[in-house]
């Protein structure tokens, strides 16, 4: 018997399941929206000083930005050990561009005006960031996706599993 078969004689039982793994669906989606500490963050790590140390501040900075008169980058965290040591797996900055753009989508927003679909999701962190690993000196632009593969992907030096750390 085939499967198409098989679900067409057990209907009931079929979309039972179906029904359950929607509301399955809907209940996780919602507890991640209840602001629990596993939803989306309003903090990130930056740097001044190319990934040596770190700091935290608002999420929405558009880096690069001057953070007491050196130039601050976003930096990506990440630990193999559970959370003892961290360090950071490569820098990201927005290009000139994409900042233009997310700072228009701002002032309409505060203006009250619709926003273009989009601005600031997915794509302007494809297309509008460039990134570097730590010591380097050349940033990989946005349309270098081979460049940029190499840089966000981050190995453990000591081969545990790699984590990214959260402020």
């Amino acid at each position: 018997m085939s499967l198409q078969e098989t679900l067409n004689k057990h209907s009931k039982a079929t979309l039972v399941v179906v029904m359950g793994v929607i509301v399955l669906a809907f209940g996780v989606a919602a507890y991640r929206m209840s602001g629990d500490s596993s939803g989306p963050s309003t903090k990130a790590f930056y740097t001044d000083d190319d990934g040596k140390t770190t700091f935290v501040d608002s999420v929405d900075r558009y880096p690069p930005f001057d953070h007491g008169g050196k130039i601050a980058v976003r930096a990506a965290v990440f630990t193999s050990d559970g959370g003892k040591t961290q360090f950071v797996g490569y820098l990201e900055r927005y290009t000139p561009a994409a900042i233009q753009k997310l700072q228009a989508a701002d002032a309409d927003r505060q203006a009250g005006k619709p926003v273009k679909p989009n601005v600031g999701g997915p794509e302007i962190l494809l297309d509008g960031t460039e990134v570097k690993k730590p010591g380097e000196t050349k940033w990989i632009a946005p349309q270098d996706r081979a460049g940029r593969n190499r840089v966000v992907t981050v190995s453990s030096q000591t081969g545990g599993v790699i984590d990214s750390v959260l402020p």
